[in-house]
Formats: structure tokens, C-alpha cells, sequence
């Protein structure tokens, strides 16, 4: 998987791009997708201090529809004496080893199968000093995690701050659509979930996790890219 993703303006090398999987698009797949983004959006370099812990399992014992639970997991090893989270804005140093000692202002988005029906998910309220309450399109405490559609998929999106020296999980349950699970004779086919995931320029490797289903039945995991 490549550390990095390109574009470009011209069509055909884009389409080069494209085809050497190097494009980082979001993929019009069939069966289970995962594909998620961070953007820091807190003015600081705190990133190569983040820690990104992704777990993703995939309940099959429910025939009706699958059920999925995505857990990531912020560590920000930024030392200590680094800046407050709050506010968004502060000056957060003049030098790249002052500016990668920080909070992190994690906008963080999910992408899902079309059709995936959202169970839980973890608060993220919107802190006072935020740019939003600044500039008055939201208020303190305003719930950021929401539902949206995107690129023919189901994504939420939402905002959340680690400190310096803390660590922050955001979970999310929902079921899949109903096709992600195929019969086949005696067997089930799971068309698994996409291996990308994208954290602020980088790739991650995520390996779901299966439930055994009931009646003996087999599952035969087909991963895509």
C-alpha cells in the first residue's frame, strides 16, 4: 500500500494514477466498505504524534443483516508543557518542533456501504472555543457526529480533540446492507470490507474480524481494495 496519494489535473495521468491504485478515490465497490479519513484541522504538525488504533468486526450470526462495530482509537504522544486544546486558533508555536507537540483536532469521516443503517455512535460535542462557535454557526456542546451521503455511500463525520498525552476512541455500530451476505449453496459469501484507510495522508491496514454462523455454514472472505 502506497504512504502517500496523487492527483493530477491532467485526465490521463490521473487515469494512470487511477489504475495503479496510487489515487486514494472512494471506490464504487460490491459488499462491505470501510474507508476512513482524518483531516487535522487544529493549525499544528501534530500528526506524526498521533497513535491510530483501528478495529473493525463484522457480526455474521445475524441473518437478516450483518452488524458492524468500528472502533478507532487517537493516542497523542505530544509532550508534556504542550499547548491546551482550547482554542482552535491559538498560536501553537513558530517551528516544526514546537508545532508537532499539540492537541489534536481530529474531522473525522466514515464511509460505509450505501444502505448501512447507523445503531450507536460516540458523542462528539463541539468545544466552546471551537472556529464554529467563534464565528457563530454552532454552540457549545452541539452534537457534531452526523449522517451524510457521499461518492454513493453512507458517511459520518464528526469532531473530536485528543490532548497531549491522552487518548480518545470514537465507536460506531450499525448494520450493513443485507447483500453484503450472499448464500451459496451451504456457504455464505462475505464480500469483505476494503483494507484502506486513510488517517491524514497515510494508509492503515485494517483486518476485520468474523463471527462464526450458525448451522455450520462457512464463510468465504473475499477482501477488495
Amino acid at each position: 500500500m502506497p504512504d502517500s496519494w496523487l492527483y493530477f489535473d491532467d485526465p490521463d495521468a490521473q487515469s494512470a494514477v487511477e489504475a495503479l491504485g496510487w489515487a486514494g478515490e472512494v471506490k464504487q465497490t460490491e459488499g462491505d466498505y470501510l474507508y476512513v479519513v482524518d483531516s487535522n484541522v487544529g493549525w499544528s504538525k501534530v500528526d506524526r504524534n498521533i497513535e491510530r488504533n483501528v478495529t473493525y468486526s463484522v457480526d455474521l450470526s445475524r441473518e437478516e443483516r450483518p452488524r458492524a462495530r468500528l472502533t478507532v482509537e487517537y493516542v497523542n504522544h505530544s509532550g508534556p508543557g504542550s499547548p491546551p486544546c482550547e482554542p482552535q486558533w491559538q498560536n501553537r508555536g513558530t517551528d516544526y518542533n514546537q508545532l508537532v507537540n499539540a492537541c489534536y483536532w481530529d474531522f473525522i469521516r466514515v464511509y460505509m456501504p450505501n444502505g448501512s443503517r447507523m445503531l450507536s455512535q460516540t458523542s462528539l460535542p463541539l468545544p466552546e472555543l471551537s472556529v464554529s462557535v467563534e464565528i457563530g454557526v454552532g454552540t457549545p456542546g452541539q452534537e457534531t457526529g452526523a449522517l451524510s451521503s457521499s461518492h454513493d455511500k453512507v458517511v459520518f463525520s464528526g469532531l473530536t480533540t485528543v490532548p497531549a498525552l491522552e487518548s480518545r476512541e470514537v465507536e460506531l455500530v450499525y448494520d450493513l446492507p443485507a447483500d453484503t451476505v450472499v448464500p451459496d449453496g451451504d456457504d455464505l459469501i462475505y464480500t469483505g470490507a476494503t483494507r484502506a484507510t486513510v488517517v491524514a495522508g497515510q494508509q492503515v491496514s485494517v483486518s476485520p474480524l468474523f463471527t462464526t454462523l450458525t448451522k455450520s455454514w462457512l464463510v468465504r472472505r473475499r477482501f477488495r481494495r
